[in-house]
């Protein structure tokens, strides 16, 4: 998917033309909620739920997006340290073992132990069962152990998994 920037004098002209051009090949509108589950799915990282002021780029594994020895920026000497002595939690995949939806804000345990925190989640269309994104102790993900996600009062089991949640197709092409 993408997004388009117009001026606002032109979007529903666009939005309009979208749809008629679309309709041949059963293009459809969607909304937030699809949009969000995609990229969820994909493992694509929203600002201000999986990474903001208080997550680093490199709990988040977006180590490759920093530079530090390219000068000062803030948060330079955390990072240089993080990148280091490594980090105390980590951004992972988490998917549902039991029948549940992960959601932003819900807590994650281990052996009774609350380790982290959901901060995007929702139902997989694609893989039928509740996924998220997580920030949780390093420890645990080294450990592998079973994890479980606090939903409506219970602890329901859950596992870390590699992200993205479902593998991109191969013979995409984007050109």
């Amino acid at each position: 998917g993408f997004e388009v920037f117009v001026p606002p004098k032109h979007t529903i002209e666009l939005y309009e033309k979208i749809l008629q051009q679309g309709a041949q090949f059963g293009v459809l509108p969607i909304g937030l909620g699809a949009r969000d589950t995609l990229r969820l799915e994909m493992g694509m990282i929203l600002y201000g739920n999986d990474l903001a002021e208080n997550y680093t780029p490199i709990e988040a594994s977006l180590s490759w997006c920093v530079r530090p020895q390219k000068g000062e920026f803030l948060g330079r000497e955390t990072i240089i340290r993080q990148i280091e002595m490594g980090v105390p939690r980590k951004l992972v995949g988490i998917s549902m073992s039991d029948i549940g939806i992960p959601r932003h804000g819900y807590r994650v345990f281990c052996e009774q132990k609350e380790i982290g925190e959901i901060t995007s989640g929702s139902f997989s269309p694609t893989l039928n069962q509740g996924i998220a994104l997580a920030y949780i102790d390093s420890a645990v993900v080294l450990a592998k152990k079973r994890i479980g996600v606090e939903i409506r009062d219970k602890n329901l089991h859950a596992k870390i998994v590699k992200i993205p949640f479902i593998q991109p197709n191969p013979s995409y092409r984007s050109d």
